[in-house]
């Protein structure tokens, strides 16, 4: 992956490949699916795995419900993410931000969560989910 913006509030990324040696860089939307209509928050992009690819991780906000989730999609061999795996993470996550957090050689991923309504009572928290290298 070499590039992926979302607008926030729409149920799509976009993503920009390019082919590495100069020629015309593809671009395309991915759609996200979710139980609820899911919108992307935050995007970060890093390899979960250990396959040299950058994946893709997003903060994904319920469009309309308190309890929201970290999407993951692995990077295919052609750069294009694969399906999304779910990992809950409490309330309304806002920002994302990878790093080793744990000191073990292995990509974490950090969620910043806050609950714009108070409906949780939760007014803040941050999400650590510790990588075990291989994508989970």
């Amino acid at each position: 992956l070499d590039i992926v913006s979302t607008d926030g509030k729409g149920d799509s990324v976009y993503i920009t490949l390019s082919a590495g040696n100069g020629a015309k860089a593809i671009s395309r939307a991915v759609k996200l699916t979710g139980a609820s209509p899911i919108a992307p928050a935050g995007v970060a992009i890093a390899d979960l795995n250990g396959d040299r690819r950058g994946d893709l991780i997003l903060a994904l906000k319920a469009n309309g419900f308190v309890k929201s989730d970290v999407g993951v999609l692995l990077s295919g061999p052609d750069g294009t993410p694969g399906a999304m795996q779910h990992y809950t993470v409490g309330v309304s996550p806002t920002a994302i931000a990878t790093g080793d957090f744990n000191g073990d050689g292995k990509t974490d991923v950090v969620a910043l969560c806050s609950d714009p309504f108070g409906i949780s009572g939760d007014q803040g928290n941050v999400a650590v989910l510790l990588g075990k290298g291989d994508g989970s």
